[in-house]
């Protein structure tokens, strides 16, 4: 029977620093040398120990404290919901999910973006009955950018045209954000100075209004400036340097961007349109219009964040990036509030590198900048194209379809 080893007293030397211990046997009264490579090793192996021992403290340390860690579908600013199992607000989601995708591809492979639309609008037939497809129900509506550049591009609105809006629209209107941006042949708006890119979009049968906001990398061709004939006469550069310089102030949250301040300030002057009859009988469109919606992906759907809390308008994102610190702190409680309790849906896909890459659950959930509203988690396939994170991320719409007709597919 082995005897029970004794516990070194305080004074002993540390069983680790064996490189000035006298040791014992027929080398006693000698120091052992160790290489410099030995003793490197040797003290990585303590740090490596020391550091787990030190996580593991904090840890228990932390879970100790009542009411420090929040439960695991909740934050301050969101709340984690199941995808719905109607199948009506599936294909909604589906339809929003297509048209996020709009600013990616209108101006540069225009029939492909209209094929997601329509395929998205179609998600409830039967794969297989390609001859029963029905119509696309959505248009783009580029009449209220066109009002209110008619005045942002004057300093008041021309008398020779009578504008549509109201003289507190105008006022509105007229106002130096809006100064920059271009409006595009294909109904798209873009300023390359702060890197806003948005475009509206109609349902011709349930009347919705969407105003969506394009990613980082959406508007592509849009740097190419024409004439009135529609022939190339140069370029304008900027976008997509402005759009990264958004992402990073955004995130480093010393500063609200300036494309976010704009987004708000358009988002307040479009919904001042849409609920306005006499202003939608004067663009010509039917005034029983007037569910503003706003939709985004990536970069789009951080703008999608901040405006709808701001104007209290009701938004959808996919795969959107976090609101910055600087952002949410100009936010009130109330505004925060009214975004988690369904103002706002976020919607993700499990692992993507930039809204949960691996280990996110241990430090997202009460970390700000954060994603604001209600998110939902969507499992990517292997079996779905691109699965990489970085697939999952830019290719988001097909793994939300692959998903979204699984779910219809098992409600039958």
């Amino acid at each position: 029977m082995k005897p029970d080893k004794i516990a070194p007293s305080i004074n002993s030397p540390s069983s680790s620093d064996t490189s000035t211990q006298e040791p014992t046997g027929h080398h006693q009264g000698h120091q052992v040398k160790r290489s410099l490579g030995q003793k490197f090793t040797r003290w990585m192996s303590s740090l490596k120990m020391n550091f787990k021992a030190g996580m593991a403290l904090l840890h228990r340390s932390i879970r100790q404290v009542p009411g420090i860690t929040p439960p695991l579908m909740s934050g301050r600013y969101w709340e984690q919901v199941p995808l719905p199992n109607n199948p009506e607000q599936l294909r909604e989601l589906a339809i929003d999910s297509a048209i996020a995708q709009i600013p990616y591809k209108l101006n540069h492979d225009p029939i492909r973006c209209w094929e997601i639309v329509r395929e998205a609008e179609n998600i409830l037939m039967d794969s297989s009955d390609t001859n029963r497809s029905e119509a696309l129900h959505h248009k783009i509506e580029p009449r209220f950018f066109e009002e209110i550049l008619s005045c942002a591009k004057e300093d008041h609105c021309p008398e020779q045209k009578k504008s549509s809006l109201t003289p507190e629209q105008q006022d509105m209107a007229n106002s130096e954000c809006f100064r920059n941006i271009t409006l595009l042949p294909s109904g798209m708006i873009i300023d390359h100075t702060t890197g806003l890119i948005a475009v509206m979009a109609i349902n011709q049968v349930t009347h919705k209004i969407t105003l969506v906001f394009g990613g980082t990398n959406s508007a592509n061709g849009a740097s190419e400036l024409l004439d009135e004939n529609g022939l190339k006469i140069g370029k304008k550069p900027g976008r997509l340097r402005a759009r990264l310089k958004a992402d990073w102030q955004n995130l480093a949250g010393y500063k609200i961007p300036d494309c976010y301040l704009q987004a708000s300030r358009l988002v307040e002057l479009i919904k001042s349109m849409t609920h306005s009859k006499a202003t939608l009988k004067a663009m010509g469109l039917d005034n029983s219009l007037g569910m503003l919606f706003l939709v985004g992906h990536s970069l789009g759907g951080g703008l999608v964040q901040y405006s709808a809390a701001k104007n209290r308008v009701p938004g959808r994102t996919f795969n959107p990036v976090a609101l910055g610190r600087k952002a949410i702190k100009n936010l009130t409680i109330d505004d925060r509030e009214l975004a988690k309790n369904g103002l706002i849906d976020n919607y993700l896909i499990h692992h993507d590198l930039i809204n949960t890459p691996f280990g996110y659950k241990r430090w997202h959930k009460r970390l700000a900048p954060t994603i604001l509203g209600r998110r939902t988690i969507i499992h990517a396939h292997k079996a779905t194209g691109k699965n990489t994170l970085y697939g999952r991320h830019s290719r988001s719409h097909v793994h939300y379809m692959a998903e979204l007709r699984r779910k219809i597919n098992a409600s039958k």
